[in-house]
């Protein structure tokens, strides 16, 4: 498996070619359906007794064109009851971050939408200290900015 976020480090693991600004409602489905697919491999996994808790996906809308923008899937609402769940710990959970050209993976502890003094839209998440060569009670965090359904950060 790769190493994930090494400082949210990121592993990108899928692109898809993009969609025009006439097709919202394409876009807005391949997100869900994206998300659907990583829901299903940890269903397969856990069999089922799998949950998926309510606040365990998020969908934005960050410009406000009616258009999903970002997806995030925070496996810290899965629950495998049959088996105990097994999807988080010490250094967080996998959070899944999902444009329509766009996948990343990673362990972080949580995450947040910010608005930037400018109005900017910054993903930032909160990580285990040993992502930032930091002791595991140091709390080190990353942004993360999307232009043009891609993710932008500092590696």
């Amino acid at each position: 498996m790769v190493q994930l976020f090494k400082s949210f480090g990121l592993a990108l693991l899928l692109s898809v070619g993009g969609l025009s600004s006439n097709s919202l409602q394409a876009s807005n489905d391949l997100i869900q359906e994206k998300i659907n697919s990583i829901t299903q491999e940890a269903k397969m996994e856990c069999g089922d007794s799998f949950e998926l808790d309510e606040t365990a996906v998020t969908l934005e809308d960050l410009d406000l064109d009616g258009k999903i923008d970002l997806g995030v899937l925070n496996e810290a609402g899965y629950s495998c009851p049959e088996f105990g769940s097994y999807y988080c710990g010490s250094g967080g959970c996998s959070i899944h971050l999902v444009t329509a050209d766009g996948y990343l993976r990673g362990t972080a502890q949580g995450w947040e939408l910010i608005t930037t003094q400018y109005g900017e839209k910054v993903i930032l998440m909160s990580l285990h200290g040993s992502s930032c060569d930091e002791p595991g009670t140091t709390t080190c965090y990353k942004a993360i900015s999307i232009s043009k359904d891609k993710f932008v950060y500092q590696k």
